[in-house]
């Protein structure tokens, strides 16, 4: 009579065993206690086969229909990303600007029959190594510099001669130009006047208006012309600032182009599509060219700058605003011109009762060979208008008004 041990069979290839008559499953079997026993039974030999105990719960056998074989020495060269980065910015007076970056991604190889390659996003780790730190310029629009004399670097050094300073208006500077010993800056919110002071220059702005456009600017070195974000003609010269007016024509223009001829002294204001002149000399305005953009002589010939063909009109001037030294209604009657050239001219008048009202025009009235025109017309202030229906030279020597006072007193003549 003996006691067997208790056996529990390893989840390994199990050796040939003694177990019952009949091929058994593989199990785990728990302790037992074997009773006495006279006769041993051996139990039939058969093929020993490897067993595996199985896990509790069975995952579901895999699919191999669809099975993939990949090669043993799979490479897959995804190749280096190489991405150049460029400042850009202003280097004294170069300006170098980078382009856009591009980043070109190949994949490189021949795939094996059935390999999918997924198109995951890309993780680009962006770090930057530099020596010199580097600082963002404030914006300087509004600044203006100067160099050394005779100098085109305007590097502020040790001499201290070149500098800079801003103006007193935010916007940017469209232009500078000389006036005597002065220079003018014209920009987007106002025009200003620099002075030399030592090796600085004092501002005094003079203008809180600014012009209307980069090209809305003419002069030379004794007088500049401009106009201004409200559509206003300005003269300035060592004089001062004088304001010439002639809005409810410059109105209609968008981006006008100044161009001053300092001989004839006619200031050409063009946009392309509309064109004036106004006479610098006489102080009369009229239509022009339309398509005139720069004005320079060399020689004694007049050189004018144009897209296309110059296209000159017909004589057609505007004078300003006339009260004829009276604040009292008036009806004009008559207007008599001075010129050589009377029988193709005619004469328009524009009149209003306050200088808050708008003007209204009369009918044009034929010159006779008198050089009269009758042309009846009541108001306060007064614009005559002048123009020939054909294409002819002539000179004006003066524009004669003859009309009544209405209301007048003899104390009115005493003023």
């Amino acid at each position: 009579m003996s006691t067997a041990p208790p056996t529990t069979l390893a989840p390994t290839t199990a050796s040939p065993t003694t177990a019952a008559p009949t091929t058994a499953a593989p199990t785990t079997a728990g302790p037992t206690t074997a009773g006495p026993t006279t006769t041993a039974t051996t139990a039939a030999l058969t093929s020993p086969s490897p067993t595996t105990l199985a896990p509790t719960t069975a995952p579901p056998a895999p699919d191999t229909s669809t099975q993939i074989e990949y090669p043993a020495n799979l490479i897959i060269n995804r190749g280096p990303i190489v991405i150049t980065i460029s400042t850009h910015g202003e280097i004294l007076n170069q300006t170098v600007v980078a382009g856009p970056i591009e980043i070109e991604i190949t994949v490189e190889g021949s795939p094996a029959q059935g390999q999918y390659v997924g198109d995951s996003p890309i993780v680009i780790n962006v770090s930057l190594h530099h020596t010199y730190a580097v600082v963002e310029a404030p914006n300087k629009c509004n600044w203006v510099k100067w160099s050394k004399i005779g100098s085109l670097n305007f590097t502020i050094d040790e001499s201290n001669i070149a500098g800079e300073r801003p103006l007193d208006w935010k916007g940017c500077v469209y232009k500078l130009l000389k006036l005597d010993k002065a220079v003018i800056a014209y920009g987007s919110n106002g025009v200003t006047v620099l002075t030399p002071s030592g090796i600085s220059y004092g501002m005094q702005t003079i203008h809180r208006l600014g012009v209307v456009a980069r090209t809305a600017i003419a002069g030379t070195d004794t007088e500049h012309y401009f106009i201004d974000t409200e559509d206003m003609l300005y003269k300035l010269s060592t004089e001062g600032l004088k304001k010439l007016d002639y809005s409810e024509y410059l109105t209609l223009m968008t981006n006008p182009v100044l161009s001053l001829d300092p001989e004839t002294g006619l200031l050409y204001i063009c946009d392309g599509e509309i064109g004036f002149v106004y006479s610098t000399k006489s102080d009369s305005f009229g239509s022009g060219p339309i398509n005139v953009a720069g004005v320079g002589s060399q020689s004694g010939t007049l050189y004018l700058t144009a897209p296309d063909t110059i296209d000159i009109p017909k004589f057609d001037i505007c004078t300003d605003i006339y009260d004829l030294g009276i604040r009292k209604p008036k009806t004009i009657h008559w207007i008599e011109l001075g010129t050589d050239l009377t029988y193709k001219l005619q004469v328009m008048v524009e009149s209003r009762i306050s200088n808050k009202g708008s003007f209204i025009q009369s009918n044009w009235a034929l010159v006779n060979p008198s050089g009269i025109a009758y042309i009846p017309c009541y108001g306060v202030e007064f614009k005559f208008h002048v123009r020939s229906y054909v294409y002819e030279y002539l000179e004006l020597d003066y524009i004669k008004v003859t009309g009544s006072i209405h209301g007048f007193s003899y104390l009115d003549s005493l003023i």
